[in-house]
């Protein structure tokens, strides 16, 4: 009865969003285009876009942000991959970050679970460089494993983290070829979308002249399009000049 009469509200009693935590980038020009200066707490939040774009990077500087304001931040290494050295470089504590490398038959929803229960983080981080997970309930993979209803778990997961102010970003690639469609729109995605809060869509800008390629490896020119965003005065806010991640 408890879980259910959380679920009730007045109107205006949630107006507070705007004045709970939020998270920074660490990207002055992305924090303003967003609107609340920052990221949302409690939300689902997707970054995508082709490999090497710098996703992983972005999602790296987000939690050093978060870190610097004393919040817990957790990242699942659903691919085994990750660069601890690039990490460190970032700035991430060593002894105040989490990294969880599941196994290939293992149950995020789970694991996400368990995160939220026994250490409450602010931020959790799914960084993988596939989209199977997002399968269907019939052919339940990764993610979806025991769960039958697929969206009934991501409901009950974003109610959950909502309540709580934690946020998870999830870091994946474009759609899969055999789920892309004919849209001449560069950016189209998954079930994932109608889940999130914040959806931010990667690619890499072409290099100015006289840029070497070891130039390239150390600072990453993007431009960032933010696909779904409800807290800016206009919805889709697209950055006009290259953002620059080292």
């Amino acid at each position: 009865m408890h879980n259910l009469l959380q679920s009730f509200f007045w109107l205006g009693e949630q107006s507070a969003l705007k004045t709970t935590p939020i998270l920074s980038t660490g990207i002055p020009q992305l924090d303003t285009a967003l609107g609340l200066g920052g990221l949302p707490s409690g939300r689902f939040i997707e970054i995508f876009g082709p490999p090497g774009c710098g996703k992983t990077t972005l999602a790296l500087n987000i939690m050093r942000e978060t870190q610097l304001r004393n919040h817990v931040a957790c990242y699942i290494d659903c691919d085994h991959t990750l660069c601890e050295q690039h990490a460190i470089k970032i700035g991430l504590k060593t002894s105040e970050t989490l990294i969880i490398r599941p196994a290939f038959n293992a149950c995020l929803i789970s694991i996400i679970t368990h995160l939220l229960e026994f250490l409450r983080p602010k931020l959790i981080v799914v960084d993988s460089s596939s989209t199977s997970f997002m399968a269907s309930a019939s052919n339940p993979t990764l993610f979806f494993q025991k769960s039958r209803q697929p969206q009934k778990a991501l409901l009950q997961l974003a109610h959950q983290c909502a309540l709580q102010g934690t946020s998870v970003l999830f870091v994946l690639p474009l759609e899969d070829e055999s789920e892309k469609t004919h849209s001449p729109h560069l950016f189209t995605n998954r079930t994932l979308k109608h889940y999130t809060a914040i959806r931010l869509a990667l690619r890499v800008n072409a290099q100015p002249s006289g840029h070497t390629q070891h130039q390239s490896f150390k600072q990453n020119h993007m431009r960032i399009h933010l696909l779904k965003n409800p807290f800016a005065s206009t919805p889709l806010t697209i950055s006009t000049e290259p953002i620059i991640l080292f």
